[in-house]
């Protein structure tokens, strides 16, 4: 597949004992493999145990939680994608057979998961791992011509001021109708997928090294302030915190 993905941030864990976690229907992917210990995912349908040996797909757009017995901590692999391919709506459930490619894959990026140093082969890994998982959950990556000409004039223009208004003109449709058009194909409303793309491109450029004032102007944001506040609520960490854990090492 094409390799359109950003790795935001991953780690292998032993979770401490207060861990827990409420989705704030962020538009990135979380994804977890279980290596042992006693944790729960719970949503509107109910709670079921996360199961060792199973990778999740943890849902975008739907409200849920997590936590865990902190005499029994989650020992998990994580990630944090964010890709134009919606994966799941819904928790999906994967068991990872021993022996098989995905759970190579998986040990291979364990191995690497907190070594800075390794961050571009475990990005190599990753897109392999992918498009694993688009096998494997039978997932559509591509939404049609027409509206991938808008996604691409989006990532041309993350820097401007993009307005909904705008998109729809440039599609050639009525505002409301190309907002329900686009939130019909990709399940994410248009503002929620630019804000997706513009953490994107300010999570790269800090990777990059880059000043969280030029991080910040790649995306749009003329107030390194207003910028710092998006990039924590949708990153969870503050840029200074992001760039200084995740800037590749020379």
């Amino acid at each position: 597949m094409d390799q359109n993905f950003e790795l935001l941030w991953n780690g292998y864990t032993v979770c401490p004992p207060a861990w827990g976690m409420r989705n704030a229907n962020e538009s990135f992917h979380r994804i977890y493999y279980v290596y042992g210990g006693e944790a729960f995912y719970q949503d509107s349908g109910g709670t079921r145990p996360l199961e060792a040996g199973h990778l999740y797909i943890l849902p975008i757009l739907h409200p849920y939680t997590m936590y865990h017995n902190p005499h029994c901590p989650l020992d998990v692999l994580w990630f944090h994608v964010e890709t134009p391919v919606l994966l799941c709506t819904q928790l999906h459930d994967l068991t990872i057979e021993p022996g098989a490619l995905p759970f190579h894959l998986l040990e291979s990026m364990r191995f690497l998961a907190n070594d800075l140093d390794q961050l571009s082969l475990l990005r190599q890994l990753f897109g392999a791992f992918l498009t694993l998982l688009l096998q494997l959950t039978q997932t559509a990556p591509y939404p049609g011509a027409a509206l991938q000409a808008v996604l691409d004039y989006i990532d041309g223009h993350l820097a401007e001021d993009l307005r909904v208004e705008r998109l729809a003109a440039f599609a050639g449709m009525e505002r409301s109708y190309f907002s329900r058009k686009f939130k019909s194909v990709l399940q994410i409303s248009p503002n929620q997928y630019i804000l997706s793309r513009k953490m994107r491109v300010a999570a790269r450029a800090l990777t990059d090294g880059v000043s969280i004032y030029e991080a910040a102007k790649s995306c749009g944001y003329r107030d390194e302030k207003a910028f710092s506040r998006a990039f924590k609520k949708y990153m969870e960490v503050s840029p200074a915190y992001y760039r200084d854990r995740r800037t590749l090492q020379p």
